[in-house]
């Protein structure tokens, strides 16, 4: 049987031939793989090995790589268009790692790069986080990106809204796919790569930023790690 490792290597190739079907279906296979675990790590504390020759898994590794293999999987669905499959993949990675910060901070565990940077935050915006582990947020440079692009990039009001949306969108795609064709999109759009950052930190990044805070994430839940019933199988969460 292949490995976590060797089963995200494989999708990630399909990804930039174009074949999403067979590497959606692998990041599947492993999505199953790692819940198995996941839930007898829960039942009796310890859970078999998900890489060959590795030792039993931790509950640690084992989430590490269900937020990995969630946030391939957003990707994918993105590229498939279906952003609404997109949209949950997102929540459930990035819930997986919020998760695990509110977990050090309420163990006393948070390392001390997370609380100086914590610090940095203005106190009325830490008056406003759904939660102390929202502070993260702030400091995640693509999940925001990743997530407000899967919301707006097949919107036909925004592609119609500014000449330069349909662009930065082909631009996002292109590199998205790791096909190798990012810089010709970008001299056939007639757009820079300082264009393309500027529209993802001004614009892309604030609005997945607020939707993660705001509405997006279960902040009620966030000590939970059943993110697959929590964003897939809630139909309120399929429908936000």
């Amino acid at each position: 049987m292949a490995t976590i490792q060797e089963i995200n290597e494989q999708a990630r190739g399909l990804k930039r031939e174009g074949k999403y079907d067979e590497a959606l279906s692998l990041y599947s296979e492993a999505l199953k793989a790692l819940n198995n675990a996941l839930d007898e790590f829960e039942a009796t504390g310890t859970a078999p090995a998900v890489e060959d020759g590795e030792e039993p898994a931790t509950k640690d590794f084992i989430l590490f790589q269900l937020q990995a293999t969630y946030y391939n999987l957003a990707k994918i669905a993105y590229l498939k268009e279906d952003p609404s499959y997109a949209i949950r993949a997102y929540l459930a990675a990035t819930h997986i790692e919020v998760s695990k910060v509110a977990s050090d901070i309420r163990t006393g565990e948070l390392s001390e790069e997370y609380k100086k940077a914590f610090r940095q935050i203005p106190k009325d915006a830490v008056a406003q986080l759904p939660h102390p582990a929202a502070a993260y947020i702030y400091f995640e440079r693509d999940k925001p990106r990743h997530i407000a692009h899967a919301f707006m990039d097949y919107n036909e009001d925004f592609l119609t809204s500014a000449e330069a949306n349909p662009k930065y969108v082909a631009a996002y795609k292109a590199n998205l796919r790791g096909d190798g064709s990012y810089e010709d999109v970008l001299q056939q759009q007639g757009i820079t790569e300082q264009d393309v950052q500027a529209a993802e930190l001004q614009f892309y990044w604030p609005f997945g930023a607020r939707f993660f805070m705001k509405n997006g994430i279960d902040w009620s839940r966030i000590d939970d790690t059943n993110v697959f019933e929590i964003y897939f199988e809630s139909e309120e969460r399929q429908t936000r």
